[in-house]
């Protein structure tokens, strides 16, 4: 009933109501889009960091070249298939990656040509397919779509191919310092390029077998890190615990979340700056709502006064203010809903360029807005607390005030 009472009073009243109507759409389309894009930048780097590290990662370990922040050939885990084989025991063997890495030089044109890089060989299980292993390098792919590449071949990135002037099917070699000390090289053939979002890793990565890398630095059955993808992320933890226990004293079991604390800091400090753009909105957006209603309340004093004196009780005058922003919240959230939902559909599944700027953030050239049920209903939960802290503030003063003042008001 009291809706409906609230509806007529509102559609005599247009001007005003399509004002508090679109303070509202304003807030949850601010809202949707604040959030959607915030959960974009999350998303976003929560898939390049898990896909360098997986979910959980078994890795050889020096604590001194760490403090130090050098690179180690001789830091690798022995005998890695006996270890994966004991690990596959307790999570889904295609789930299992090897990484072995080397830094190198790739020479082209007999050497007169050169790039300091560091040449990152990848190893997968028997039918594995990590979805998430280098997935942006992965589906950047131009030709193969083959990763990782076979013996013999070589991944590079288009920047790099452009720097040094080569193509797809060139020769290349890769030189390194194996653990002896000695230089060792091999030549490879440029299979594939790749294309990423981070310009520095595009021109410092290039990716080969793993069996490349164990004999071009001689660490043949060995591999420096064993990262492993889960179907749910949240049982990382347990089976980190759970690994711990299998492998030697030189290496060592963590989890994504131990891997990239300081970035995940980061990540939270995101959730931060949305609440406040949140907050802000509320405050801006409840205030105007707040003064148009107020407005629309005193223009109808002695409406409200007239019914009061008939019988009409405080609080349900108060409970007929409520009902107004209740209304106007629902047509608000209506309209940026009908706005909004379809726009972000719409967005590419590349994401909008950002360019350079999101580089100098480090969220890549490209940002793809991510609406989830959540944030979509805490958009919705801000228009109607936005619109109901209005009305509630005028219904309030309208409550307060005595019968004689709203008769009197012209």
């Amino acid at each position: 009933m009291m809706l409906r009472l609230a509806m007529l009073s509102l559609s005599r009243h247009r001007g005003r109501t399509a004002l508090s109507v679109v303070a509202v759409a304003v807030s949850v389309t601010a809202a949707i889009l604040v959030s959607s894009l915030v959960d974009g930048i999350e998303g976003g780097f929560l898939d390049q960091l898990i896909g360098t590290s997986g979910h959980v990662r078994v890795e050889a370990v020096d604590e001194e070249a760490e403090e130090l922040g050098t690179f180690s050939v001789e830091t690798v885990i022995s005998d890695y298939r006996s270890l994966r084989n004991r690990v596959s025991e307790h999570v889904d063997e295609g789930g299992i990656a090897t990484i072995l890495e080397a830094e190198a030089l790739l020479l082209a044109d007999a050497g007169r040509r050169n790039f300091p890089v560091l040449a990152v060989g990848v190893g997968l299980g028997k039918d594995g397919n990590p979805r998430g292993l280098y997935r942006d390098v992965r589906e950047s792919l131009e030709e193969s779509g083959r990763f990782p590449p076979g013996e013999g071949e070589v991944l590079v990135s288009r920047r790099v191919v452009e720097l040094l002037e080569l193509d797809r099917g060139d020769s290349v070699v890769l030189l390194a310092e194996d653990v002896t000390g000695s230089p060792y090289h091999l030549e490879l053939e440029i299979a594939d390029l790749y294309h990423t979002d981070d310009p520095d890793f595009d021109r410092t990565t290039v990716f080969v077998a793993h069996s490349t890398v164990e004999e071009l630095i001689y660490q043949i059955g060995a591999t420096r890190r064993m990262p492993i993808f889960l179907d749910n992320r949240g049982a990382a933890e347990s089976v980190a615990a759970t690994l711990g226990d299998l492998v030697p004293e030189n290496v060592r079991v963590r989890t994504w979340r131990e891997i990239h604390e300081s970035f995940l800091v980061t990540l939270e400090l995101f959730d931060v700056f949305e609440l406040m753009i949140l907050v802000l909105m509320m405050v801006v957006a409840g205030g105007t709502i707040a003064n148009t209603i107020l407005m629309g309340v005193f223009d109808r004093a002695q409406e409200f006064g007239t019914m009061r004196a008939i019988g009409m009780k405080r609080r349900s005058a108060f409970r007929l203010v409520i009902a107004e922003g209740l209304a106007i919240s629902l047509v608000g959230i209506a309209l940026a809903t009908s706005l909004t939902v379809p726009a972000l559909a719409a967005v590419p599944e590349g994401g909008i360029y950002i360019g350079e700027v999101g580089v100098a953030f480090g969220i890549g050239e490209r940002l793809t807005p991510i609406l989830t049920a959540c944030s979509y209903l805490t958009a919705v939960v801000t228009g109607l607390a936005v619109a109901l802290i209005g009305a509630a503030y005028a219904g309030f003063l309208l409550r307060r005030a005595p019968i004689t003042t709203l008769l009197r008001e012209d």
